[in-house]
């Protein structure tokens, strides 16, 4: 059983964002005191992809194809997709006589499309670059009808299911969670070390007096699970 001086540290690694940890011996906390838990700090690298197999998918000619996963802007979306479309022509890739290209306006916060061949975008890419899902867009130029979307995740939250007291809104109500510390993205470009450091940690109370395991997860701000894809 643990004393009222007790206080001690917690070490954690791992490539997943969903992360068990077992105790081989509980730790036993003294049923007439209160235990709190705080994050010191949190160490990654920034691997998040904006494009997957969730949002990478159009269609030329009946045939789908698929944007490489990996993180991008509208520039190099443009330029990846018009790569694949010059290949599936058959054609070499010009600067100067591109068969497909995205013009982000950032003053209205939409893109403006010019394509030399009929295109249909799926959902997810869709909404990434603004436009009708499943809608064929004639070559020409087009507007996106909605906003882009470039990234979908604005949150980092770091959940652990030993606490309490935490809460996030649903509408106009709040609800309880099990988020131990968040954090916005983006904070630092694609491929660099991310870190955050607590100079005063928040405390949040267990709800255990015996804990025999743990579990954090690593969520976007729809509690969905964040992969860094392989990095630690």
């Amino acid at each position: 059983k643990l004393s009222s001086k007790f206080s001690t540290t917690f070490k954690i690694n791992s490539k997943e964002s969903d992360i068990k940890i077992n105790f081989p011996t509980p730790l036993l906390l003294d049923g007439k005191l209160n235990y709190e838990i705080g994050l010191s700090w949190f160490s990654t690298y920034n691997s998040i992809y904006n494009i997957n197999d969730l949002n990478n998918i159009f269609m030329i000619s009946k045939k789908i194809f698929e944007i490489t996963s990996g993180a991008y802007d509208i520039s190099k979306i443009s330029e990846e997709m018009n790569k694949i479309i010059c290949k599936a022509l058959g054609k070499e890739v010009d600067p100067k006589n591109l068969q497909f290209e995205l013009i982000p306006n950032l003053t209205i916060g939409k893109c403006l499309m010019k394509n030399k061949e009929d295109i249909i975008f799926e959902k997810g890419l869709a909404s990434v670059l603004g436009f009708k899902s499943d809608f064929t867009y004639k070559k020409g130029e087009h507007l996106g009808e909605n906003n882009m979307n470039i990234s979908s995740i604005s949150d980092i939250n770091i959940e652990s299911d030993i606490i309490d007291n935490s809460y996030v809104n649903k509408g106009n109500n709040l609800i309880s969670s099990n988020i131990l510390y968040s954090f916005p993205t983006n904070t630092i470009p694609f491929g660099y070390k991310l870190i955050e450091r607590m100079t005063t940690p928040i405390y949040l109370p267990l709800i255990t007096n015996t804990i025999s395991r743990i579990r954090i997860r690593i969520v976007d701000q729809n509690q969905k699970i964040i992969p860094f894809n392989g990095e630690e």
